[in-house]
């Protein structure tokens, strides 16, 4: 319980000045033996069918961990609300920065340079979606069907 004398007083705090002086270590700051540092590689279409990824050849990509859909064991899905969701777009996307592949190495700066190495071709998909004809051309917010009760 606090004393009613500490209420609207600056607490101490123990860690205080090694925060302010930076001097104390945070998570990333500690690098255990054998980390990977890893990034994505996402899509910037908002949906489209993925035709190729290139690697370029002047990275020396066998010191990389490299993951496509290809390389993910069993199904690759992440059930959300149905089973729709692919951990990693293999031949389409169907949103905006939907990841692609991913690129670990122990360097975090060698990593992220990796990832500006590569380049996916694209058939962007700029189609909307079909209605099926037992579908209202209105929809349930559409302002014509809100009506003034003035």
């Amino acid at each position: 319980m606090l004393e009613p004398h500490q209420i609207g007083r600056s607490v101490l705090r123990k860690e205080g000045r090694a925060k302010v002086t930076g001097q104390a270590l945070y998570v990333d700051d500690v690098t255990p033996a054998g980390t990977l540092h890893g990034v994505t590689v996402r899509s910037p279409v908002a949906r489209g069918r993925i035709k190729a990824i290139h690697f370029d050849p002047s990275i020396p990509w066998d010191e990389y961990t490299v993951v496509t859909a290809a390389d993910i064991p069993g199904a690759n899905v992440v059930k959300l609300i149905a089973d729709d969701q692919p951990y990693l777009a293999s031949s389409m996307v169907n949103h905006p920065e939907e990841p692609v592949v991913l690129i670990a190495h122990r360097d975090r700066a060698r990593a992220d340079a990796a990832r500006r190495h590569i380049t996916i071709a694209w058939k962007a998909n700029t189609k909307r979606a079909r209605r099926s004809s037992s579908t209202s051309s209105r929809t349930a917010c559409s302002p014509s069907r809100i009506r003034s009760t003035a």
